[in-house]
């Protein structure tokens, strides 16, 4: 599992995030700090455990040549946490299962662009 998640490109880029734990109804809004093709590592207040599944949305900005309507892209996916950062700053890293894309109807009200 280790080797897995090295072999694969990190990009730092700070996304934003929701996340929604459906055992409990909780929701977070964070920033991802960076992302692989199959996952991302983000920072939150709210504490997860390995094996959680949640529900997320990460909003991407679009690819010019992808030619969308919307500067950013939504994809909406199903990921399980899968690594807790042991920092006081609380990271995890999350698997993502499946997911759908879908475009962005306005720009993030988050805070910071990726």
């Amino acid at each position: 599992m280790n080797d897995e998640r090295r072999r694969l490109p990190r990009f730092r880029m700070r996304c934003p995030v929701f996340l929604w734990k459906s055992t409990d109804g909780t929701f977070t809004r964070t920033v991802t700090e960076n992302l692989t093709a199959s996952g991302f590592f983000c920072l939150s207040p709210d504490k997860y455990l390995p094996g959680e599944k949640l529900e997320a949305m990460l909003e991407l900005p679009a690819a010019k040549w992808i030619k969308a309507r919307h500067s950013t892209v939504l994809l909406r996916c199903t990921v399980e946490v899968v690594r807790i950062d042991a920092s006081p700053s609380q990271g995890f890293a999350c698997r993502i299962r499946d997911f759908l894309v879908t475009s962005a109807p306005a720009p993030s009200t988050i805070g910071n662009k990726c």
